[in-house]
């Protein structure tokens, strides 16, 4: 499916994203043997339990590739005759006879080869689970969605949890799933800045508010979880929004901000445009980081944009105590840095 990135729902309009995103799923369990795979018009297809030419999705290539021990970057070289026999040949010697795979499709599309042991907990499910714990209307929603990655922000409409400073920080909790293995199913706190849509995931290393692996899932047991989680994620959210304002006083440069993409290992063109954002919005301070990662943040997939929305939480809190994030940096690292702003800007 195309990415959807839809901003200020009424739940009544995520219910119904999700509804039609669901059209068409299925499941089926099967030996890997079974599989008939072939080349049809240069592309690698197969048939699953009679569904007959199926391709394959990008995430379902790569698991693929895991199952087998293939180089993914190497296998997407390779064409698709090639990739037919070496399939087969692997299939038959490398994997158990009792491996059974779940294999997740959708229309004729194969999204994942999962384990037979994973337990898919949908989408679908997320919304019954977040309509049986209370009332969704007092929420504004956003929703990221694409074939491997749901990430739904709920904004609250409590007053006590807002603030009008800093363009509006509104506090609120985040929901993430994968129907396909990438992510387990988690809620933590996320804050959201009103005037520019940039939004912020908190990260708790150790025990997030909820987190449950799609393995031996008892639904009952999560629902009575939700609600304890929903109620520490707003207190976590408006923690956060305190350390915003704090963060205002903190001092910062070009140089800590090229010392802070080089700790979380992005890669360039995110680097970039991070670099871009700070040199435009010109506000030297931690606040001003923050505020450039999460607006980078919003030209990415749904999946790398909680991961930098987590980096930005994660950067938030490592210089809550600090008066000053300023640092010396090498000047060629800056300057050439600064030589592809001026480029890309």
């Amino acid at each position: 499916m195309d990415e959807v990135l839809v901003v200020a729902l009424r739940w009544t309009e995520v219910r119904d994203i999700i509804k039609d995103d669901d059209k068409a799923k299925r499941d089926k369990i099967i030996n890997p043997v079974q599989l008939r795979w072939a080349a049809s018009e240069g592309e690698l297809v197969v048939s699953v339990g009679g569904i007959r030419s199926c391709y394959l999705s990008p995430w379902a290539e790569s698991d693929l590739c895991n199952w087998l021990g293939i180089p993914v970057k190497y296998f997407r070289e390779c064409p698709a005759d090639l990739k037919k026999l070496q399939i087969d040949w692997l299939i038959k010697n490398r994997l158990s006879d009792e491996t059974k795979w779940r294999v997740r499709l959708k229309n004729k599309m194969v999204r994942a080869f999962v384990s037979e042991h994973f337990q898919p907990f949908d989408n679908h499910k997320v919304v019954s689970l977040w309509e049986r714990n209370g009332d969704p209307k007092l929420f504004d929603y956003e929703l990221m969605l694409d074939d491997t990655f749901f990430f739904l922000r709920a904004l609250t409409h409590d007053k006590s949890y807002s603030q009008k400073q800093l363009g509006g920080i509104q506090a609120g909790v985040f929901i993430r799933n994968s129907e396909v293995g990438r992510s387990a199913l988690a809620m933590g706190a996320s804050v959201y800045r009103l005037i520019c849509k940039n939004g912020m995931v908190e990260v708790l290393e150790k025990k997030p508010p909820l987190y449950q692996r799609h393995i031996w899932i008892d639904e009952n047991e999560l629902t009575g979880r939700l609600d304890s989680a929903v109620f520490g994620a707003l207190d976590l959210a408006q923690q956060t929004t305190k350390r915003l304002q704090k963060a205002r006083k903190i001092r910062a440069d070009l140089n800590s901000i090229v010392e802070t993409l080089d700790r979380f290992k992005l890669n360039e063109r995110v680097q970039q445009s991070i670099i871009n954002q700070f040199i435009s919005e010109a506000d030297n301070s931690a606040f001003g980081v923050v505020n450039a990662m999460t607006a980078a943040a919003r030209d990415l997939n749904p999946f790398e944009r909680h991961q930098l929305e987590a980096d930005a939480w994660r950067f938030l809190t490592s210089v809550a105590n600090e008066s000053s994030f300023t640092r010396e940096a090498g000047r060629s690292s800056v300057s050439s840095r600064l030589r592809r702003s001026v480029i890309f800007s």
